[in-house]
């Protein structure tokens, strides 16, 4: 292949600008006045181009309604390597819903759910089975219920004193909400996990947060075509790696200092618990599913972010 104008036989190095030419093809950078003719010489002509023109027009409505009326009435075409079945009719809706629903009720097995949901041990994306049940009855039932969060309803008052303050002591300025209404909820988050804020970096917590949004509604190409998966070509699978290392290094550092407080304070310890004492102590208690240390690590980045869209939506009444 001819690279930069010089003649490589190096396997790879070709291997190399290839990954390199669809990496730039499938990125968000403009892509307009790339020269393919280098990756095209090394590709056999194997279609005329007569044909080739008829196989890359793009069909007219009249096509499109053909194919379309051919379709079975429960069936639709799908990405590479994927069926997609369509509930068409109330019935098929009953069989999904219903009758079958344990076997559809499983996300699929993405990128970021493996990487960034400590291969897939949190509630939003387990697979259904019995860990998804226990799990999903401790958050919900044990540590994010109403009873739970009401009891921290002097948290969010704190906390909502402190914002109009702020926003009153920069009366006639020109003020940046965002900003402000971020570190609002973040800090109840961070107060309802760990009790005192100051353990951890505001910031950092932000910004994972953000990332971890992000990244799960990031569309990857290597999810719906398989064979490019291992190219990464819009680099979203080392983002979630990276994202994974820094969610790793911030949970084990909460359940290290949760762990080393109780350890210190004994059992007979009355103070207030926090979400992360609650986790930990119904992980501890609980037999009837094996809980790592991971899985704790996915529970709390499930409260978290959990707790971010509930205070994000939560209106801010007048005092």
């Amino acid at each position: 292949m001819e690279i930069n104008g010089v003649m490589n036989y190096d396997h790879t190095a070709i291997g190399d600008h290839i990954v390199d030419f669809f990496s730039s093809l499938f990125s968000t950078s403009s892509h307009t006045n790339t020269d393919i003719t280098a990756v095209e010489a090394v590709i056999e002509e194997m279609v005329e181009n007569r044909y080739n023109n008829l196989l890359i027009r793009l069909p007219d409505e009249e096509e499109i309604s053909a194919v379309v009326f051919q379709m079975e009435p429960n069936s639709s075409p799908g990405p590479d390597g994927f069926s997609v079945l369509v509930a068409s009719s109330p019935e098929m809706a009953r069989q999904f819903l219903k009758v079958h629903d344990a076997a559809f009720a499983s996300r699929p097995a993405f990128a970021a759910y493996r990487h960034i949901s400590f291969d897939y041990s949190d509630v939003s994306f387990a697979p259904y089975g019995h860990y998804w049940r226990v799990a999903r009855k401790i958050v919900v039932t044990k540590v994010l219920c109403a009873r739970k969060i009401d009891s921290f309803e002097h948290t969010r008052v704190e906390e909502r004193r402190r914002l109009l303050s702020r926003l009153r002591s920069l009366s006639g300025k020109p003020v940046e909400l965002r900003e402000h209404l971020s570190h609002f909820t973040l800090s109840i988050i961070c107060k309802m996990l760990f009790k005192d804020e100051s353990i951890v970096d505001m910031d950092e917590v932000g910004v994972m947060v953000r990332e971890w949004f992000l990244l799960n509604g990031a569309f990857n190409i290597g999810d719906w075509i398989p064979w490019l998966d291992s190219l990464d070509l819009q680099g979203y699978v080392k983002k979630m790696k990276a994202l994974r290392k820094k969610m790793d290094t911030f949970c084990d550092y909460v359940i290290d200092d949760h762990l080393e407080k109780r350890a210190a304070a004994g059992e007979n310890d009355a103070a207030e618990k926090d979400f992360v004492d609650v986790l930990l102590q119904l992980a501890e208690d609980e037999d009837e599913v094996e809980f790592t240390r991971d899985c704790a690590k996915a529970l709390i980045m499930v409260i978290i972010s959990h707790q971010f869209l509930l205070q994000s939506t939560r209106k801010i009444p007048p005092n």
